[in-house]
């Protein structure tokens, strides 16, 4: 045996480092697929993140319209109309994992805001100036109530690290 050893050390030297080496490759593997999975996971909280910003901003907007409606201001709240529909368009692209319920609530809110904002923009430039107040009002609650289940369940997957 030991004759064996003396003429084949090297072989054996040989063996034991392509195992080592396996064996460091093998674990190098596994860190970096947790670091990938890490930084997976890290991506995906700061786009739900920027989804609950996203959210707030739009439910901040509809607060603002409402006041707005209140108040007469027109031509504001026509900007404000729009830059809620770009909101809610931005929410739903975001929003790729929402279920189907939420999908259709965040495009029938896009479609109202859209014509309202069309109707608006029409009474301003006909200058009839009538707008219902109260039934803008109204499909901005009903918007503003979504938005806030939403919230709701965005932040609870986000809590629950889903």
């Amino acid at each position: 045996m030991w004759n064996f050893l003396e003429n084949n050390w090297l072989g054996l030297v040989t063996v034991v480092g392509v195992a080592l080496t396996m064996w460091q490759v093998i674990k190098t593997r596994k860190a970096a697929d947790a670091a990938a999975a890490s930084a997976k996971k890290t991506k995906e909280d700061l786009n739900k993140n920027f989804l609950i910003s996203d959210l707030s901003t739009a439910l901040a907007t509809i607060e603002e319209i409402t006041f707005l409606n209140r108040q007469e201001k027109w031509e504001i709240v026509l900007d404000r109309y729009s830059r809620l529909r770009g909101l809610l368009v931005n929410i739903k692209t975001q929003g790729l994992g929402f279920i189907s319920d939420d999908k259709r609530s965040l495009q029938d809110a896009i479609v109202q805001v859209r014509v309202i904002e069309e109707a608006i923009e029409e009474s301003i430039v006909n200058k009839t100036m009538r707008f219902d107040r109260i039934k803008y009002n109204k499909i901005l609650s009903e918007i503003a109530d979504n938005l806030n289940s939403i919230v709701g369940k965005e932040k609870l997957d986000l809590s629950r690290g889903a």
